[in-house]
C-alpha cells in the first residue's frame, strides 16, 4: 500500500471520528437546552460625527441592538409574535463595529433576562441606542435604570 493511501485511511478515520464526535455534541446540547432563543434585529445607529470628534476618533463605528427571547413553549421561531402575552425572559444585545484603515473590530455583549414584558424591552433597546451605548457601557445604564 502507498503512503499516500495510508494517509487517506488515517484523515477519514480521523474525520469520521470528529464528525461522530460533533454529532454527539449537538444531540447532547440539544437535550440539555431547555428553550430555544430567539435573537432579533432591533435597529442599528453610526455614532455621531460629532461624539467620535469629542472622542478623538476618525473612524466610523456602527452599534447594533438586537431583542433576545428566550421562551421554553416556542417550538417554531418563525412564528413568534410580539405581543405583551408572549411568555419568556427577554435579554439584549449590543454589537460595535469599528472601521479602523481596512480593519474591522467587532465587540460585543449579551445581557439575559431583563424583563419578562416585550415593550419594556423595546423601551430599553430605544433607550440605549437614543443614547448610543455601546458594549462597555451596557451593564452599567442596565443597573441604573433598575434604580429609577
Amino acid at each position: 500500500m502507498s503512503k499516500n493511501a495510508n494517509k487517506s485511511k488515517k484523515i477519514r478515520k480521523y474525520y469520521c471520528n470528529f464528525k461522530k464526535i460533533v454529532i454527539y455534541y449537538v444531540k447532547v446540547v440539544e437535550k440539555w437546552r431547555k428553550d430555544v432563543i430567539l435573537k432579533t434585529f432591533f435597529d442599528g445607529i453610526f455614532i455621531s460625527k460629532e461624539h467620535l470628534e469629542e472622542a478623538g476618533i476618525k473612524y466610523p463605528i456602527k452599534l447594533e441592538y438586537y431583542k433576545i427571547a428566550r421562551d421554553e413553549n416556542v417550538k417554531n421561531t418563525n412564528q413568534v409574535k410580539e405581543t405583551e402575552n408572549t411568555k419568556g425572559k427577554y435579554g439584549i444585545e449590543v454589537v460595535k463595529t469599528e472601521y479602523l484603515d481596512g480593519n474591522v473590530k467587532i465587540e460585543t455583549k449579551e445581557v439575559s433576562d431583563i424583563t419578562n414584558d416585550i415593550n419594556e424591552a423595546n423601551r430599553i433597546l430605544t433607550l440605549l441606542r437614543n443614547n448610543e451605548v455601546t458594549p462597555i457601557g451596557v451593564e452599567d445604564v442596565l443597573e441604573d435604570l433598575q434604580k429609577v
